[in-house]
Order: C-alpha cells, then sequence, then structure tokens
C-alpha cells in the first residue's frame, strides 16, 4: 500500500512543480516582452529627439546659405528685394522646408513603427501569461488524473 501512496505523492509533486514552471515561464516572457515594449518607445522618443536637433541643423545651414547668397547678390550690386535674387531665396526658402517636411515624415513613420512593435510586443505579453493560466490548468487536471490512476 505504500507504493500507491508514493506514486500518488509523486504525481501531486510534479503536477505542483509543472505549474510552478510554467507560471514562471510565462511572467519572464511577459516581462521579457515588456522590457522589448519599453525599449521600443524609449528609441522611438530618442528618434524624435534627434529630429529636432537635425531640423535646428537644417534650418541653421538654410539661415547660412541664404545669408552667403544675400552677400553675394550685395556685392554684386544686385537688389535682393526682387526679382530673380528674391526668387533664389524664396526657393531656397522652400528647399529647406521642403527637406525638414521629408525627414519629419520618414521619422513619423518610423516612430509609428517602433510604437506598434512596442504595443504588439505588450499584447503578446499578456497573451503568454493569459496562455500559460489554461497551461497550468490542464498540467493540473493531468496531474489529478495521474495521482486518481496512482491512488487505485
Amino acid at each position: 500500500m505504500a507504493a500507491p501512496a508514493i506514486m500518488v505523492g509523486a504525481a501531486v509533486l510534479g503536477t505542483g512543480v509543472s505549474i510552478y514552471g510554467q507560471r514562471k515561464a510565462a511572467k519572464a516572457r511577459q516581462a521579457a516582452l515588456n522590457a522589448a515594449a519599453g525599449a521600443k518607445r524609449q528609441a522611438a522618443l530618442a528618434m524624435l529627439d534627434r529630429f529636432e536637433l537635425n531640423k535646428k541643423m537644417i534650418q541653421e545651414e538654410g539661415r547660412v546659405i541664404q545669408g552667403k547668397q544675400v552677400g553675394a547678390f550685395a556685392k554684386a550690386g544686385v537688389d535682393v528685394g526682387e526679382g530673380t535674387p528674391l526668387a533664389v531665396l524664396e526657393q531656397t526658402n522652400k528647399t529647406i522646408v521642403k527637406t525638414i517636411d521629408l525627414e519629419e515624415m520618414e521619422v513619423d513613420a518610423q516612430v509609428a513603427a517602433m510604437l506598434a512593435g512596442a504595443s504588439a510586443d505588450e499584447t503578446a505579453g499578456y497573451q503568454a501569461k493569459e496562455a500559460s493560466k489554461y497551461q497550468m490548468l490542464g498540467t493540473f487536471f493531468s496531474g489529478a488524473g495521474t495521482a486518481a490512476e496512482a491512488a487505485k
């Protein structure tokens, strides 16, 4: 009679250890996915910060170029307030704005992709945790069945 009791105890213990392991694994997976999501969100913020710095640099470079254009026109004795010189300055300004706009669109798309990836990671982490509940329940019932067989 001692053998069935040992078998029942082993089945119960094995079930408990298995459930504990499944729970730990699910928590670890969820933590890893949440950490990955956090890293993606931080990277997105850093990308936005870099864009703002780049934007200021492009604007400054544009002012320098326009300053050189005005200087060259003035040196040549050309009035920069009208005609071709003014059109050149306006075109330079449009090019600067267009460059910034294009870079902003690219950054926005990359940031959106990073944030979507972060959300997907968080969802996967939650789903892993929820799935583990069903795995643990299945392990419990399997272990209960094994214990019941051993008790016969």
